[in-house]
């Protein structure tokens, strides 16, 4: 997903329903499209990070994609990956022909083609997999029909989102669908237009109106919004590489509309850095404790901190990033993040407004996020707090010291569900 607005955007303040069991909190500043740079009316050429792995995938004849840092699109012959104008495919999202097989649950191996069409959304950590579906393979945004009317024009493709380190495995997921996060779509589903998919949800072939209720029109202009910052994204990150500046390591943002065309270095321990040849990404304007020798030993592979949308972020010294975390906000919010904190394999923190504060998004010192787990738009500002694996913290505050989120947890405004398709997951990794 506020001071100083862009001139000729329409700026929507929403407050809309994500659904955990029934409803769930979800609002944002957006921006509407409206034909202005960025918009899908007039797209860029497409633009692929050179931390991104495509094989057996072009984006040749393609216009305003935009594929993030160690995002993986891989496609085994005879079956490909196709992906429409508009679409975005973000940091540490799977992309695969093969659906292996999940010796937790029985289920063998799958292979099929899969198909984005235009304006899909895979939010940052999504999985896409291959398999047989009544349309031929997997598709999102595909099948199906638009909004009668969309800020008063119609037109032939409507955004579809899959959420932060959600799965649609060998499933149709047709135009006009928000998919929530950390939410499983099993082989053979079918998500219809104009519904969307509860957070942490498990959605089954025949079983898909058990789990699913109908989409709202705050929801699709958020989804319209995604839409224009990661068309600008395509855009602005072609003019850096035009320009000279390297899109790779640790590096300027680039110039957008959200950012009013400014520019920032990271700073490292107080020193601005630049260093093209860094293996993991850091963007814009991110503040970190850590001298660059520290960060070689505390992060990962495959992380991304991007301050390219929301800024400024504050970074604590970190105890252990590890592979394929990501940081990212929402446009006009920060994140704050306290130190010695410990970061799980594919975890993600996000940046986003909540009850009015740009600056919602907040951890203390020697704060853990377990693997897979997703801290949205949330506060845990006492030390010693924790998030287990497969959880996600959405629109929540914590003030107090050790404060736990246990293990395959759906948390949204400090009220606690469980994760639907645990099942799907090793005993040991929800165990408490």
């Amino acid at each position: 997903m506020f001071p100083n607005f862009p001139r000729g955007k329409v700026i929507l303040l929403l407050t809309f329903l994500v659904l955990v069991s029934t409803s769930a909190l979800f609002s944002q500043s957006l921006i509407a499209d409206s034909g202005k740079p960025g918009s899908c009316t007039d797209p860029p050429p497409s633009f692929m990070d050179p931390d991104a792995v495509l094989t057996g995938v072009t984006l040749s004849g393609t216009l305003g994609v935009y594929v993030a840092p160690f995002a993986t699109l891989t496609a085994t012959n005879p079956y490909t990956i196709a992906i429409g104008n508009c679409s975005n495919v973000q940091d540490s999202d799977l992309v695969s022909t093969t659906s292996p097989a999940n010796p937790v649950t029985g289920t063998g191996e799958a292979y099929g083609s899969i198909e984005l069409g235009a304006e899909t959304i895979l939010a940052h950590g999504a999985t896409v997999l291959g398999g047989q579906t009544a349309k031929g393979g997997t598709t999102i945004g595909v099948y199906g029909k638009c909004p009668r009317k969309r800020r008063g024009k119609a037109g032939p493709a409507c955004p579809s989102f899959v959420g932060f380190n959600s799965k649609v495995d060998g499933a149709t997921i047709e135009k006009d669908v928000f998919v929530g996060h950390l939410v499983y779509v099993d082989r053979g589903a079918v998500i219809p237009s104009g519904y969307m998919v509860p957070n942490g949800a498990w959605v089954k072939a025949g079983e898909e109106m058990k789990s699913i209720e109908r989409i709202t029109r705050e929801v699709r202009a958020f989804m319209d919004a995604v839409v224009h910052v990661n068309v600008e994204f395509a855009e602005g990150y072609n003019e850096l590489a035009e320009h000279g500046y390297n899109v790779a390591g640790i590096n300027l943002n680039p110039k957008t509309d959200f950012n009013h065309d400014r520019q920032f270095e990271p700073n490292l321990a107080g020193i601005p850095t630049v260093d093209p040849a860094f293996p993991n990404r850091i963007i814009g304007a991110v503040t970190m404790a850590n001298t660059l020798q520290e960060l070689s030993g505390v992060m990962g592979n495959q992380v991304a901190l991007r301050a390219d949308e929301g800024y400024p972020f504050t970074i604590g010294p970190i105890m252990q990033m590890d592979d394929n975390f990501t940081l990212h906000a929402l446009e006009h919010t920060s994140v704050t993040l306290g130190a010695s904190g410990t970061f799980g394999p594919h975890s993600l923190v996000h940046g986003g407004l909540f009850e009015g504060d740009p600056g919602i998004t907040k951890t203390g010192d020697f704060f853990t996020l377990g693997e897979h787990s997703v801290f949205f738009r949330s506060t845990m500002s006492g030390a010693n707090s924790s998030v287990g694996n497969y959880s996600l913290v959405q629109d929540s505050v914590y003030t107090g010291a050790g404060q736990t989120i246990g293990n395959c947890e759906i948390v949204v405004g400090n009220k606690v569900t469980p994760l639907v398709w645990k099942d799907k997951l090793p005993p040991a990794t929800c165990s408490n």
